[in-house]
């Protein structure tokens, strides 16, 4: 166990608990969600309909962070011995010694029905039942049997954090099985492979220290390189394809063909000359894509 000169507040060991960086990138294309359906099926022209988006967006932002936080949470709790073990999660607050796993539990599980109880009330049982059923997801599917068995634990395992969309469609009174919720959460599920396995190839020996099955540490890093250019190429394809069967116009195909093609040249990049410089442009990139073909969406149907 880690120690620190200083005990951080509770409120604070609370916070970091919920991973807000990593919750919060999610979040955003839920309040996209919630934008989009109000857009296509709602007058927004005066302040009560903005007011009333703010207000759906902020249940979204409160009820998914909960949720999300709250999975997450589970999830450092039931991974507490490894990590311990690795110089990317051994600052976190269980290793630390600044909340005991037990607390961090119950904190957990806390958050997830505090979170779905918010998006029920204020917003649609729809919506809770997704965001419980992602969180399950996460915790059984992904952390306890996925993640240590096999290295496509983040293929399949990505569905967990691609519902985001749903829900805030779902907040907003929409019904997720129309076309352009699951346009948002493909977009999601493809883009968290190359995500997180640019991430692996920069932290492999510590994930081959643990015995976690990621993919470089299973297949090596030039299968990875391979596999991240492939998922690229299938998220620019998707990305067009899933946008003209949404109905959505031509300033989204560019700037989508753009966006995607861009994350593709990188990928190719990183494939043909692997540095630690061009994995961490492509892992930087990744995070930049998925708000920014996110706010493309957003401004297509908006014009």
């Amino acid at each position: 166990m880690n120690q620190e000169n200083e005990m951080p507040s509770l409120l604070l060991v609370y916070w970091r608990l919920l991973k807000p960086r990593v919750v919060m990138l999610l979040q955003i294309t839920a309040v996209c969600g919630v934008v989009i359906y109000n857009l296509m099926n709602e007058t927004v022209t005066d302040k009560d309909d903005i007011i009333r988006i703010l207000n759906q967006s902020l249940v979204v932002l409160i009820g998914g962070t909960l949720t999300g936080g709250g999975a997450g949470t589970i999830n450092m709790w039931y991974e507490r011995d490894i990590d311990n073990e690795m110089d990317r999660t051994d600052k976190r607050p269980i290793p630390m010694g600044h909340i005991s796993p037990e607390h961090a539990l119950m904190f957990g599980i806390s958050c997830v029905l505090l979170g779905a109880l918010i998006l029920w009330n204020y917003g649609s049982l729809e919506a809770s039942i997704v965001a419980v059923l992602s969180a399950i997801f996460y915790v059984l599917i992904y952390t306890v049997w996925l993640k240590p068995r096999t290295a496509q634990n983040i293929v399949i395992g990505g569905a967990a954090g691609s519902t985001p969309p749903l829900i805030g469609w779902a907040v907003a009174g929409g019904n997720i099985t129309e076309t352009i919720p699951w346009l948002m959460f493909v977009i999601i599920f493809l883009w968290t492979p190359p995500h997180f396995w640019a991430l692996s190839l920069l932290k492999v020996e510590e994930y081959r220290k643990v015995g976690l099955p990621m993919l470089p540490v299973v297949k090596g890093k030039k299968y990875t390189r391979n596999s991240i250019v492939a998922y690229a190429a299938i998220l620019l394809l998707s990305s067009l394809v899933l946008g003209y069967q949404g109905g959505l116009g031509r300033m989204y195909m560019v700037v989508a063909t753009v966006l995607g093609g861009y994350f593709l040249y990188l990928s190719e990049i990183l494939r043909t000359a692997p540095t630690t410089e061009n994995t961490m442009r492509v892992f930087r990139y990744s995070i930049n894509y998925l708000a920014l073909i996110f706010s493309t969406i957003v401004i297509d149907i908006y014009i």
